[in-house]
C-alpha cells in the first residue's frame, strides 16, 4: 500500500504542476485538455499488452523498468517552452505508466478473495490518497515555493525510490505464466474475455467513469480560477478534496457493497454522480464547486467499488482481466481530455460538466438492464 501512496503521490504531484506550467506557458483550455489526452493516449495504447507481458514476465522487474522511463522524462519537461512540446512528453510519460498499474492492481485483485469485498477499494484508496490528497496539496506548496524545474525533479526522484522499492514489494519470477499455458494470441484471449459479461458490463462503466474523472481533474483548476474567479489555494483545495472523499469512500463504504445489491450500489453511484454534476455545472460560489466535487467523488468511488469487486470474483487471470479493464479507463480518460478540451471551448466549462449527465443516465439505465 505505501507503494502505491508514493506512485500516486509522483502521478498527482505531475498532473497538477502540469497543468500550471500549462497556463505559464500561455495554453488555451482545448491546448491544456490536450496535454491531458496525450498521456491518456500513451496509455491507451499499453494498456493490455501490459496485463499480457506481466502475466508472462511477472511484475517486479516490468514494475521497475516502468518507473525508470517517467523518471528520465519529467526530468526534462521543464526544459520545453511550448505546450506540444509539454504534451508529447507527457504522451511517452503515458506509455509507461500502465505497467506500474497493472502490476499493483493485478497483484491486489489476486489477494481480494480472501481480504474480503469490504476491502475492495483499499488498493485505489491508497492510490486516491497519493494523487489527490498529498500530491495536490505538496503541488500547491511547490507552485508557491519552487521552480518548476525543482518541482519536476521531486516528481523524477520519486520515480525513482518506486524503482527501487519494487523489488522488496512486488512478486520477481515466481509469478510467470509458462508459454505453454497460454491460448491463443493476445487479441484472441481479449476476445474472449469479452464475451464474459461482468467484463464486458464492467469495462463499459468504467469507461464512463474515467471520462467524467478525466473531466473534472483536467478542467476543474481552470474553471476555479478562470471562471469562478476563486484564488489559487480554493482553486487547489478543490483537488484536494476530490481525494480526501475519494480516499474515505474507497476505505470506507466498503461494507455498502455487503448490505445492498449490484443494482442498488450502481443506482446510489449515479444519483450521487449526477448531483455532483448539476452542482459544478451551475455554481459559482466556492461552496457549490465544493459540494459537487465532494458528491461526483463519491458517486465515482462508489463504481469503482462495485466493479472491482465483481471482477475479483471471476476465475480468470486477474492480470489480463487488469489489462483490459484499465483499457477501459485509460480509453475514458482520453476520450474525457480530448471531448472536454473541444466541447469546453464550445460549450464553456460549466456546460461541459451539464453535459455529462445524459452519459450517466443512459450508462445507469445500461448497467441496470435485464
Amino acid at each position: 500500500m505505501l507503494l502505491a501512496v508514493i506512485g500516486g503521490v509522483a502521478i498527482g504531484v505531475g498532473r497538477v504542476i502540469t497543468t500550471f506550467y500549462a497556463l505559464h506557458l500561455g495554453a488555451s483550455h482545448a491546448q491544456i485538455g490536450y496535454i491531458a489526452a496525450f498521456e491518456a493516449l500513451g496509455r491507451l495504447l499499453v494498456t493490455v499488452p501490459a496485463g499480457f507481458i506481466i502475466a508472462r514476465y511477472g511484475a517486479r522487474t516490468i514494475y521497475a523498468l516502468s518507473s525508470l522511463v517517467p523518471m528520465l522524462l519529467n526530468s526534462f519537461i521543464p526544459l520545453m517552452t511550448v505546450w506540444y512540446g509539454v504534451a508529447l512528453t507527457r504522451g511517452l510519460v503515458g506509455l509507461a505508466i500502465p505497467f506500474r498499474i497493472v502490476a499493483m492492481n493485478s497483484s491486489f485483485l489476486q489477494q481480494l478473495p480472501q481480504l474480503g469485498a469490504a476491502k475492495s477499494g483499499w488498493y485505489r484508496g491508497a492510490q486516491s490518497f497519493g494523487v489527490m490528497v498529498l500530491g495536490p496539496f505538496l503541488a500547491s506548496a511547490l507552485v508557491l515555493h519552487a521552480s518548476y524545474f525543482w518541482s519536476y525533479m521531486l516528481v523524477a526522484a520519486l520515480f525513482g525510490v518506486m524503482a527501487l522499492a519494487s523489488s522488496r514489494v512486488l512478486p520477481g519470477e515466481e509469478a510467470q505464466e509458462p508459454p505453454q499455458a497460454e491460448s491463443g494470441s493476445a487479441w484472441q484471449q481479449v476476445r474472449e474475455l469479452w464475451q464474459i459479461r461482468p467484463v464486458r458490463d464492467s469495462c463499459v462503466v468504467e469507461f464512463v467513469n474515467s471520462a467524467t474523472t478525466s473531466v473534472f481533474t483536467t478542467f476543474i483548476l481552470v474553471l476555479a480560477l478562470t471562471v469562478a474567479n476563486l484564488p489559487q489555494t480554493q482553486a487547489v483545495s478543490l483537488v484536494t478534496i476530490q481525494g480526501m472523499v475519494t480516499v474515505m469512500a474507497s476505505f470506507g463504504l466498503g461494507r455498502i457493497l455487503i448490505l445492498l445489491s449490484r443494482q442498488q450500489v450502481q443506482l446510489l453511484s449515479v444519483a450521487l454522480a449526477i448531483s455532483g454534476l448539476v452542482l459544478l455545472g451551475t455554481g459559482l460560489l466556492y461552496w457549490q464547486l465544493a459540494a459537487g466535487t465532494v458528491l461526483l467523488s463519491a458517486g465515482a468511488a462508489l463504481i469503482g467499488l462495485s466493479r472491482t469487486h465483481q471482477l475479483s470474483q471471476l476465475k480468470v487471470s486477474k492480470s489480463k482481466i487488469s489489462g483490459i479493464y484499465n483499457l477501459a479507463n485509460m480509453s475514458g480518460a482520453f476520450v474525457g481530455a480530448v471531448l472536454g478540451g473541444v466541447l469546453g471551448e464550445w460549450l464553456g466549462l460549466q456546460g461541459l460538466f451539464l453535459l455529462w449527465i445524459p452519459v450517466f443516465l443512459l450508462t445507469a439505465w445500461w448497467a441496470n438492464r435485464d
